[in-house]
């Protein structure tokens, strides 16, 4: 569903069979790979770029009059994200720089995930933390 923001486009990876809801927004300014069968409900930010903690390592400043969008003082941090496959990534969360989530792992809605997630894992909260292990009495019975 649109709209859909990449940063950058060219260090996005998406395996096969991929859906995401609207406003999805990925900064890729490194590798960001999606695995297969993975969802992404609405309002979901991926971002594999940061900024330093000190003010003046992160303030652009000019360069003989002239604004350097990526002058002095502009330091950004980058480190590349992955999901592994059959990922579900509920709405409003926000995936940090650096983070991996394994196989078969859902993240709750509205979590702020800035740590590596382990498969198999339902996951929540900010900072989202492991809640449980997913196991087979998750699953729902449908009478097709």
């Amino acid at each position: 569903m649109s709209p859909i923001h990449f940063q950058q486009g060219n260090n996005l990876y998406i395996g096969k069979n991929f859906s995401c809801g609207y406003n999805f927004v990925v900064l890729d300014h490194a590798k960001v790979c999606i695995g297969d069968n993975v969802m992404i409900a609405p309002n979901v930010t991926i971002s594999s770029a940061a900024h330093p903690k000190i003010a003046e390592q992160r303030i652009v400043s000019l360069f003989d009059n002239v604004f350097e969008p990526y002058g002095k003082g502009e330091i950004e941090i980058i480190s590349p994200v992955a999901t592994g496959d059959n990922v579900w990534i509920a709405s409003g969360a926000i995936i940090c720089p650096g983070v991996m989530i394994g196989d078969n792992s859902s993240i709750g809605a509205g979590s702020v995930v800035t740590k590596d997630m382990p498969p198999n894992v339902f996951a929540c909260g900010v900072p989202a933390k492991v809640i449980r292990s997913i196991t087979q009495e998750d699953r729902i019975e449908i009478d097709l």
